[in-house]
């Protein structure tokens, strides 16, 4: 590698090259090669050839009317092959009832498991015979609902990046046992201070056939970022996290969030918006025993921009068994890069010690003036001096006990440079009826029926239109999203079945280390829809509108090169939600 000049963590970030745009419809294309990727880190994928029986598991949700989180389960066969799908619950208590499902071609099956069986929290084991099956689910919470793939990797080890136990966010931990063999696990969580190690959670039985479900916030103080990490004495588990925000402190929503089995040295994370009025952060975690040295780069969406703020990569550096929260919008007024801004983030462990990465969104801001002493705890200093520690090290519940980290090492930024963001108020626009960003307006009527709608009524796409600004949705006015990384890059993804919103409502957001040609198909009444055609240049990211004469649908995504694909959906209520893709790789 070039030696490169270090930098402070707001001394640069890095310029990138962004191409034009366009949308069209054009012939089908001959499939791409596929791109290898190493299975440790694939959380859930379609493999080709594809097995004789593909399992698919949904760790989280429930099936009670009173629950927390109604579960509903979406099985799509992408494929012009006929497949059987099973259904089977897994609950606390052991087995639950199964379905058996037959999908023609390219059709999906929703399956709602309210009207099912009652457990307050129950699992879903899918195994699919013949076609080419993807499975997502989506949970429907007091706050908000969120949605996201369901996993294909059951693994002995399990991290999470992040999560939250502030007084207004709920964080529920899924462990799912899908075989016979019971499981026996410890689970280990790390604040901005302290590691913490549960007794209940030490030598933790999951039995066979069972799905448990673990509150954060019985084992952890009031901590506004959760680091986990599951370690297996014995068997393997499905690991999926849902954090839940109800409004005290400003943000409402709910994230599902796939736990990572291994840790890497590359990360990539497509799709995410800073803005004044919401919190956005990074969070890198180091659970191995090595400090590793990260260069965190971010691409930016237009060549106007890379021109405009000459950024470069930032380097820092994670201590072992820690991790770095990076507040990315005082980040970069620090930088004086305006906002709000469309990014996408590379994460690159240049020494070789892996890392895992997430990043979230939060909005409206929190605000502080409601979260009192018991809350502090940042992991980022950024107005300088000493950084918030939470009062009480000593007292932690259920016996758990706490490692406290006296060396730890803050981030300073210049205070001189950062404008304080206020939660009542910000310039960034909200209007739901404005569009802006590099995406193409398009004509049609998203709402018609499936079973009206013939190849002939697709919708047309014209060349001729302006490639707008770089706003390409309406800022959020609430939601909460929480994603993890992807530490692979892939010719072809799948997104599980997805409700698209028109007028830029829901796009989808594709980064390419190298200049890549997409394609972007639909699924209704048994076909594939006609492909919308993006041009994204090397070392960029795009944030592309989803035109579909549909309202639901799986996509087919694919490229002659590898890419990363996330969906981001604003509805009209200014509601931000971000989920996740399938990525195609060979066996």
């Amino acid at each position: 590698m070039k030696p490169m000049q270090r930098w402070s963590i707001v001394g640069a970030v890095v310029a990138l090259l962004v191409g034009s745009i366009f949308l069209d419809q054009v012939p089908n294309q001959a499939g791409p090669v596929l791109a290898p990727a190493d299975p440790p880190n694939v959380r859930s994928a379609i493999y080709q050839p594809s097995p004789l029986t593909a399992s698919w598991y949904c760790a989280i949700g429930t099936s009670d009317a009173l629950g927390y989180a109604d579960h509903t389960v979406h099985i799509t066969n992408a494929s012009e092959d006929e497949a059987t799908a099973t259904l089977s619950i897994v609950t606390e208590d052991g087995p639950g009832p199964s379905l058996r499902l037959e999908l023609g071609a390219f059709a999906t099956e929703s399956v709602d498991l309210n009207q099912v069986t009652s457990a307050e929290n129950s699992a879903v084991v899918v195994e699919i015979v013949g076609g080419q099956g993807v499975v997502g689910h989506d949970v429907e919470t007091e706050f908000g609902s969120a949605s996201g793939p369901c996993s294909t990797t059951v693994a002995g080890n399990w991290y999470f990046a992040s999560g939250s136990t502030r007084r207004d966010t709920s964080q529920y931990l899924a462990l799912m046992n899908p075989f016979g063999e019971d499981v026996v696990l410890d689970v280990v969580f790390r604040t901005a201070t302290r590691e913490r190690r549960p007794e209940d959670l030490t030598s933790f039985p999951v039995q066979g056939r069972t799905v448990k479900i673990i509150n954060v916030a019985d084992y952890v103080s009031i901590e506004p970022v959760v680091a986990t990490t599951i370690f297996a004495i014995q068997g393997r588990v499905v690991a999926e996290q849902l954090q839940v925000t109800n409004g005290e402190l400003g943000p409402s929503g709910a994230a599902l969030t796939l736990g990572v089995a291994s840790p890497s040295t590359e990360w990539n994370i497509p799709a995410g918006r800073v803005t004044e009025s919401g919190d956005h952060q990074l969070v890198i975690f180091n659970p191995g025993e090595q400090l590793s040295e990260i260069e965190l780069s971010i691409d930016l969406s237009t060549t106007e921009q890379r021109s405009a703020y000459g950024l470069v990569p930032i380097e820092l550096t994670v201590q072992p068994g820690r991790f770095e929260s990076l507040d990315m919008a005082d980040l970069l007024q620090a930088l004086q890069v305006p906002l709000p801004i469309e990014f996408g983030v590379r994460v690159v462990a240049d020494n070789g010690v892996p890392v895992v990465v997430s990043r979230s969104q939060l909005y409206p801001l929190v605000d502080n003036s409601l979260v009192g002493a018991e809350d502090s705890g940042a992991t980022v200093e950024v107005a300088g001096g000493e950084a918030d520690i939470s009062p009480d090290l000593a007292a932690e519940p259920d016996g758990s006990t706490a490692v406290e980290d006296p060396d730890r090492e803050i981030i300073t930024v210049d205070p001189s440079t950062i404008e304080r963001r206020d939660p009542a108020g910000s310039g960034a626009s909200t209007d739901g009826g404005t569009l802006g960003g590099n995406l193409l307006r398009q004509d049609g009527n998203p709402g018609d029926a499936e079973d009206d709608i013939a190849i002939e009524d697709l919708v047309s796409v014209n060349l001729v239109q302006t490639i707008l600004g770089d706003s390409a949705q309406a800022s959020p006015l609430t939601g909460v999203s929480a994603r993890p990384g992807y530490a692979y890059m892939a010719d072809q993804w799948f997104v599980p079945y997805h409700r698209y919103l028109p007028d830029g409502g829901t796009v989808l957001v594709i980064s390419a280390p190298a200049d890549a040609l997409v394609s972007i198909r639909g699924m209704a009444g048994g076909r594939l829809l006609d492909p919308q055609r993006v041009a994204v240049v090397g070392e960029t990211r795009r944030v592309v509108s989803v035109v579909l004469p549909v309202p639901q649908s799986a996509l087919w995504i694919s490229s002659d090169a590898p890419i990363a694909v996330e969906v981001q959906t604003v509805d009209l209520d200014g509601r931000l939600t971000v989920s996740g893709a399938v990525p195609v790789l060979p066996r």
